[in-house]
């Protein structure tokens, strides 16, 4: 990596956020179509189905008919995009609808973990840690929990009593579940040895119920933290009120249980809120997504019902500013159909893939320019 390289890497988020504060809508300074290919033949971008890029925005992996590839696009704008993929998982005619789920870094932090699945998305959702990978089943109203990095060890537990599930994640090994009208804190009871590949079912209670500052039609917007945060700083996430026009922000505090064993170790509490002005922000937001935390702010990023990708930065109180602060800034407006995005603010890099009028087209736009490239 260059000198230039570097510079960019430390300094693109706080010159990402000047440049998102400025107006209600942001131009981007670069972007490139993304036109794959294969060795031995063309990998036309029509035959994608899913694109998302690792944090720091360097790599990118893609779904093709179960087919996972991995390229490398360039530290930044300025970089060379190879047109081969450096890895492929290849796919199979069993699970031809196989698509990444997530992606996650390992231990050793030269690696990565990839999880798909064949399953539609509409019946199922999962989440992951460092450690385990939480399923949530729609049609049981059930949670099961492995432990990834120890193979054959999991548990499996209902949740059908709390009403609809629609946003979950983990911390520590606690996993916080979202409902139509209050959230609860769940302990992962001990893991056992699977049987016949199936986790171990028991009766378990949440250890705490917590009721939300307004209850909105359609259910929670929850933007939970980004699992490539070191663990540390996921230990925040927000909740927005569209009838109340507040964004709340909660923090999770560990709780000394030596004398009480039988309460939770982590306590989620209101840390902050602030209202907001422009528009229906997230009741028209499609896919809200994971909370980034820099320094005394939180960035995130939403599709809008146009079809429209927006960005909204938090800002924290201090003594200089004793308010909370929400600025919004649209990033992207193709004018398109069936609009997926993947964002990394740590490099100002952003991915749409969409259909348009020549067909399916992927785009890498960057908002942040390495200063030898000005």
């Amino acid at each position: 990596m260059s000198l230039d390289d570097l510079e960019h890497a430390a300094l693109s988020p706080r010159r990402l956020r000047a440049r998102f504060q400025k107006a209600d809508r942001t131009t981007p300074l670069f972007t490139r179509v993304f036109t794959p290919h294969l060795r031995g033949g063309d990998l036309g971008s029509v035959s994608i189905d899913t694109v998302k890029l690792v944090p720091g925005g360097r790599f990118l992996t893609s779904n093709r008919k179960g087919e996972l590839h991995l390229w490398d696009i360039g530290y930044n704008a300025a970089g060379r995009m190879k047109i081969f993929p450096i890895a492929t998982l290849a796919g199979s005619e069993a699970r031809p609808n196989r698509r990444v789920e997530h992606i996650g870094p390992a231990s050793n932090s030269d690696s990565l973990y990839v999880f798909t699945s064949d399953r539609d998305e509409r019946h199922h959702q999962t989440t992951i840690s460092k450690d385990y990978l939480v399923y949530y089943e729609h049609d049981e109203s059930s949670l099961t929990v492995w432990k990834y990095t120890a193979q054959g060890l999991g548990v499996s537990w209902a949740v059908s009593q709390l009403g609809h599930l629609y946003e979950m994640f983990i911390f520590d090994k606690n996993v916080i579940t979202f409902h139509d009208t209050d959230f609860c804190l769940w302990t992962i009871p001990d893991l056992t040895p699977l049987i016949d590949g199936n986790a171990t079912f028991v009766e378990l209670e949440p250890k705490l119920r917590l009721a939300y500052l307004s209850v909105d039609e359609g259910g929670p917007k929850v933007a939970l933290p980004s699992r490539w945060l070191p663990e540390l700083a996921q230990n925040q996430f927000g909740v927005y009120y569209d009838e109340i026009s507040t964004i709340a922000l909660y923090q999770i505090k560990s709780i000394d249980t030596s004398q009480e064993p039988d309460l939770p170790n982590i306590l989620p509490i209101l840390s902050g809120s602030v209202q907001y002005s422009q528009g229906p922000c997230y009741r028209e937001a499609d896919d809200l997504r994971p909370l980034h935390i820099t320094e005394d702010r939180f960035l995130h990023t939403w599709l809008t019902g146009e079809d429209d990708i927006a960005v909204g930065i938090i800002s924290k109180s201090s003594p200089s500013n004793p308010t909370w602060s929400f600025v919004r800034s649209s990033i992207w407006n193709g004018s398109r159909r069936n609009v997926h995005f993947d964002f990394c603010p740590m490099s100002g890099r952003l991915i749409v893939r969409f259909l348009g009028p020549n067909g399916l087209e992927i785009q890498i736009v960057d908002f942040i320019l390495p200063r030898s490239f000005l």
